[in-house]
C-alpha cells in the first residue's frame, strides 16, 4: 500500500502564502490605512521575507485590488449572518456586530475602512466594492423600512437618509479607534446601539413634544 502523499504542491503552497499575506495586509490596513501600507511590511507581518509580496502581486496597487476582493468576500460573509431577522432588532445586531471586538477580527475593522469610506477620501473604489458599499448601505435601509412595516420605529422617518447617517457614524467612531486605542470601541458600539434604539423606536417621543413638555 502506497503512503498517502503529504507534500504540498507549489500551488498550495502558492494558495496559502497569498491567504496569509492578504490577512496580513488586511491587519495593517485596519491599524494604519493604505497609504502608510509597504509590500515589505505585509512580507514581514505575513512571516515571509520583504520581497516576497511584490514577486507574488507585482505591485502595491495589484496588492490592494486583491486585498479588496478579499475583504469584500469577508464583509459579505459577515452581512449573510445579519439576514436572519428583521426590523429594529435586526438593525441594532448589525451595529454592534460591526463594532464589537474589531480587535480580534482584522478583517472585518479593514472592510469597515475601506468599504464604508466616507466620498472623496480616497481614489474610487472598485466596482466590486463600490457594489458592495451600496449594497451595505441597502441593507441598513431595508431593515429600517421593515421596522416602519412592523411598528418597530416611527414612520417619520427617512430610510435612506437614517441608513447614510449611520453608516457615517460607524465610519466615525471607527476612524476615532484607529487615531487613538485606548478608546473603547466596545463601549462606543453599545452607546450607539442604545442611542438607535431609543431614537427610532416607535415608542419614544418626538422632539417636538420633549419641547413642548419643557
Amino acid at each position: 500500500m502506497k503512503q498517502r502523499r503529504t507534500r504540498r504542491t507549489q500551488e498550495e503552497r502558492r494558495d496559502e502564502a497569498a491567504r496569509r499575506m492578504l490577512a496580513a495586509g488586511a491587519r495593517l490596513v485596519a491599524e494604519r490605512g493604505t497609504d502608510a501600507l509597504t509590500l515589505a511590511e505585509v512580507g514581514k507581518a505575513a512571516g515571509y521575507s520583504r520581497g516576497l509580496p511584490a514577486h507574488h502581486f507585482g505591485s502595491k496597487a495589484e496588492f490592494l485590488r486583491e486585498l479588496m476582493r478579499y475583504v469584500a468576500a469577508e464583509f459579505r460573509t459577515a452581512m449573510e449572518a445579519f439576514s436572519i431577522e428583521e426590523g429594529l432588532p435586526a438593525l441594532l445586531k448589525m451595529l454592534g456586530g460591526f463594532l464589537q471586538q474589531p480587535t480580534s477580527d482584522h478583517s472585518r475593522l479593514c472592510a469597515l475602512r475601506i468599504v464604508l469610506s466616507e466620498p472623496g477620501a480616497g481614489p474610487p473604489l472598485p466596482p466590486d466594492i463600490a457594489t458592495l458599499k451600496q449594497q451595505t448601505l441597502h441593507a441598513f435601509e431595508q431593515r429600517i423600512r421593515q421596522g416602519i412595516a412592523l411598528g418597530q420605529i416611527r414612520h417619520e422617518v427617512d430610510p435612506r437618509t437614517m441608513a447614510l447617517l449611520l453608516v457615517m457614524t460607524l465610519c466615525g467612531t471607527m476612524g476615532q479607534w484607529l487615531e487613538d486605542h485606548t478608546f473603547n470601541l466596545d463601549a462606543a458600539g453599545a452607546q450607539m446601539s442604545a442611542f438607535v434604539q431609543h431614537g427610532l423606536a416607535a415608542s419614544a417621543p418626538s422632539m417636538k413634544g420633549a419641547q413642548g413638555s419643557g
